[in-house]
């Protein structure tokens, strides 16, 4: 009887008002370009709403995009014509007339791709700037969880990979890109060898680059989640266990209070990484269907223009609609490092 009465007693004193405080998702929408603030909307909204708006604006982008495309392959087609007939009738300076029109694809085509590598360029560090903010927000959910270690590697993974491929993208694989594109046009305007093993060798060097970095920051972390996330289902487990066992009678009362704050954590952690991967979505899917549109309109001009017997015209569109890809790949690297961040971070420990 003493001890029910002391029982009461204490437990009157113990309890206490909790208050939880709603997220503040002010931050995330800070970081993000306006253009993909208002693509993604709020994260109390329904998925299907903001990918509706995607869908819509990666069709404009699309459409918007292939006039563009269709003017600048008709131009080079013009060129490739032109040196055609030139050739026929010009049979002793066939190499001006092939340098002509090189300078004049080169015209036509480098202001595009370098307004492309501005473009990648602005994706990264956008990107970039938005992990800072998504990947602690990720962190903390997961870690309040119950999921500590796991969501410790998770983070310290992403961000040092992140930072890295920046680093490199921005010190090393964009100016390989830019060097690709000066040396295939020389290459192709002089009809040199050795230039041409150049510019594949740089072509090689920048994708085995993103190659490495996207393999790599995978393999490393979802082997140290793996690993990470066996001790935290253990810990949980045990956790439980010991709450129950210490306290007979308010244990197991205590222990479903803590899956209930759990759950409630794993539910802002799932809000807040589809908010993330609608984001995602929203910054990369103009730039990128504008730069695969363009891809494919070079690689199907190319195409094109060795149709008129122009191999050298055909050789470098085809090597300026590759540089366009080799930086569509390099800003997906950084897509995906973020990507494959917060699918791992969403995904919950069983135990």
């Amino acid at each position: 009887m003493k001890k029910l009465i002391f029982i009461l007693i204490f437990s009157a004193f113990l309890i206490t008002p909790c208050y939880a405080a709603p997220y503040d998702d002010s931050q995330l929408h800070d970081s993000l370009p306006d253009y993909a603030d208002e693509l993604v909307g709020d994260t109390a909204q329904s998925p299907q709403d903001g990918l509706s708006r995607l869908g819509s604006a990666f069709t404009e982008a699309v459409s918007g995009g292939l006039g563009g495309v269709i003017k600048r392959a008709l131009s080079i087609i013009a060129v490739a014509m032109i040196c055609a007939v030139l050739t026929v009738f010009c049979d002793d300076a066939p190499e001006y007339v092939t340098l002509g029109g090189c300078a004049a694809i080169a015209i036509i085509s480098v202001a595009d791709v370098n307004s492309f590598i501005s473009s990648g360029s602005e994706v990264i560090t956008t990107l970039s700037g938005f992990s800072k903010t998504l990947l602690p927000a990720m962190c903390a959910a997961s870690a309040a969880c119950g999921t500590l270690s796991s969501a410790t590697v998770k983070y310290a993974a992403s961000v040092l990979f992140m930072d890295s491929f920046v680093t490199v993208a921005q010190s090393v694989i964009l100016p390989l890109i830019h060097a690709y594109l000066a040396i295939s046009i020389a290459a192709a305007s002089f009809a040199n060898k050795c230039l041409g093993d150049i510019s594949s060798l740089l072509k090689r060097v920048s994708t085995l680059l993103m190659i490495a970095v996207a393999l790599g920051f995978t393999a490393y972390i979802s082997i140290s989640s793996i690993v990470a996330s066996g001790g935290d289902a253990v810990a949980s487990k045990f956790a439980k266990t010991a709450i129950s066992t210490a306290l007979p009678v308010v244990g197991s009362i205590i222990s479903d209070a803590a899956s209930t704050v759990v759950a409630g954590a794993e539910a802002m952690r799932n809000t807040v990484g589809v908010f993330g991967m609608l984001a995602l979505l929203a910054v990369c899917v103009s730039p990128f269907a504008v730069m695969a549109v363009n891809y494919l309109g070079y690689k199907l001009t190319a195409a094109a223009v060795k149709a008129f017997g122009c191999h050298k015209l055909a050789s470098l569109t085809d090597c300026i609609g590759s540089a366009i890809g080799m930086i569509l790949g390099l800003a997906g690297c950084c897509a995906i490092i973020l990507f494959v961040s917060m699918a791992i971070s969403i995904k919950a420990v069983g135990g």
